[in-house]
């Protein structure tokens, strides 16, 4: 497997016959993502030959944590990173998910200084790990990635701008129906189910801010009202356009 992520670039096949599919997704198109994938794919070869240390971590590795000083940065070559974060009660608060070709702890590209989010592996994952040198010093070498790195920065803080907006603003409602929504788009390319969003009630109420009971109350309203369906650890959106309604 190392041998062949050290010696292949790759990317998803586009099918032509996903054209209306995107069109329609290209009209509900949110500015933000929950889910990183790919910003960096043309850079995948170059970081992979730029010496960083190609490591494997479990499923539940913690690569960084809130409040403590993390030594690296990773690039992800394959699997699924949770971003989240935490308060002195064990409360989680996910803010993302990072997918392949994407890079997580840049909150760490000073060096030194404690985390802000906590990082953790949702699969099995493959990295490239830097230090905050080797990073600076690619990017020193390297200004088309350094712009490049400084635009992806810029989607992850237009992500963290428009978490907190809606927080402070929106009821739980509203944040719920914006949450799914945006998962949904987010995912379209890569989720194998349609309109399903992967995750308990709990975390819905993590991703949102919210209380379990507030969260499930909703989830039951909707589901009496026929936009959504709740299974095992997922939730299946019945009605996109009367969810999508509800978040503006």
């Amino acid at each position: 497997m190392r041998e062949h992520l050290r010696s292949t670039v790759s990317c998803d096949t586009e099918n032509p016959k996903k054209e209306d599919d995107d069109a329609m997704t290209e009209t509900r198109k949110s500015p933000v993502s929950f889910i990183l994938k790919d910003t960096l794919l043309p850079w995948r070869g170059m970081l992979l030959s730029s010496g960083a240390e190609l490591l494997d971590y479990p499923a539940g590795s913690v690569l960084s944590r809130s409040g403590e000083v993390n030594q690296h940065i990773y690039f992800l070559l394959r699997g699924i990173v949770k971003t989240y974060t935490s308060n002195a009660s064990g409360y989680l608060r996910l803010l993302g998910y990072h997918k392949a070709n994407t890079i997580f702890t840049l909150d760490n590209l000073r060096g030194g200084e404690p985390a802000v989010v906590s990082n953790e592996a949702l699969t099995s994952i493959t990295v490239l790990r830097f230090t905050p040198e080797l990073l600076q010093r690619i990017c020193r070498q390297n200004p088309a990635f350094a712009t490049d790195l400084a635009l992806y920065v810029g989607d992850v803080l237009r992500l963290m701008c428009f978490d907190a907006e809606k927080q402070s603003i929106d009821d739980v409602q509203t944040r719920l129906a914006t949450f799914m929504c945006l998962y949904i788009e987010s995912s379209a390319e890569t989720c194998a189910e349609k309109n399903v969003v992967p995750m308990t009630q709990e975390s819905l109420a993590s991703a949102i801010n919210a209380s379990r009971i507030q969260t499930s109350r909703i989830c039951a309203q909707l589901k009496a009202d026929g936009i959504i369906s709740i299974g095992r650890k997922r939730v299946e959106v019945l009605d996109l356009p009367a969810l999508m309604a509800m978040r503006q």
